[in-house]
This record gives structure tokens, sequence and C-alpha cells, in this order.
């Protein structure tokens, strides 16, 4: 389900096993309602995954990673 976490009906509670979030909670004026809001619609024992574009973030480093070596590949 792909939807706006600040928008969520109270039918919502306690019903999902895992919540990603992708490059986005720093999008949001509210960080701290998102992540209550966050713990309102996830059953107990539920799963959060926040991945964030931060230097320390072996995914992104690896994106740059790739994009990088495949504009040296093109410009070679």
């Amino acid at each position: 389900m792909v939807c706006d976490i600040e928008k969520f009906d109270k039918k919502y509670k306690n019903y999902f096993d895992c919540v990603t979030f992708f490059s986005t909670l720093h999008h949001f004026p509210d960080c701290r309602k998102v992540v209550r809001t966050t713990d309102f619609i996830l059953k107990n024992g539920g799963i959060v995954w926040f991945v964030e574009p931060i230097s320390i973030n072996i995914q992104y480093l690896a994106y740059y990673f790739v994009k990088f070596y495949r504009i040296l590949d093109f410009l070679v």
C-alpha cells in the first residue's frame, strides 16, 4: 500500500506488519507525528524500516558508487 502517512484513518490501528520509508522521512515537517502514526498503525511486534540518504548509510553509498562508476564507464 502506498499512502500518505499523515492522513491515516482510525480503522488502520494495529493493521500493518511492516512499514517502510525510503528517503522520505526528512521531507515531513513533523517527523515526530510520522513516528507516532507509524506506531499507531503497526501491529504489536511490527517492523518499521527507515532508509535515509545520509553519508554513513551503506545503501546510499552503494547507489552513488554504482552511479559514479556508470558515468566513468560512459566517459571512457
